[in-house]
């Protein structure tokens, strides 16, 4: 099983259900699951998928179905820093996160 994070700033959420559809056809998954959760900026959505894909296709996926851009760097930067290794092997998802909040500031 895969689980896909996805978070998307402002009030209104995009078409999660339609990308995913997409989403499905392309890749030959199967949803079997679409939780939201609303968040002070916007929303939170978590998509769990019946097959495992690698975690750069999660990360390429998560930015292709237009969660916060600059998350979804940080999200490559961490899958590029895993061990190397087999991406199927790679159980570990801890590089995948949704905060509720942050604690620091980054500045560029």
């Amino acid at each position: 099983m895969t689980v896909l994070k996805l978070d998307y700033d402002g009030a209104k959420l995009p078409p999660v259900e339609m990308r995913a559809q997409a989403l499905c056809a392309v890749l030959y998954v199967r949803v079997t699951l679409i939780h939201y959760a609303r968040t002070r900026r916007g929303w939170h959505v978590v998509i769990c998928l019946a097959r495992r894909i690698s975690a750069p296709q999660i990360v390429a996926v998560q930015a292709i179905m237009g969660s916060d851009p600059m998350r979804e760097l940080f999200n490559l930067a961490r899958v590029r820093s895993l061990p190397r290794q087999h991406p199927c092997m790679r159980r570990d998802d801890n590089w995948n996160v949704l905060y509720s909040e942050h604690h620091r500031r980054i500045a560029f």
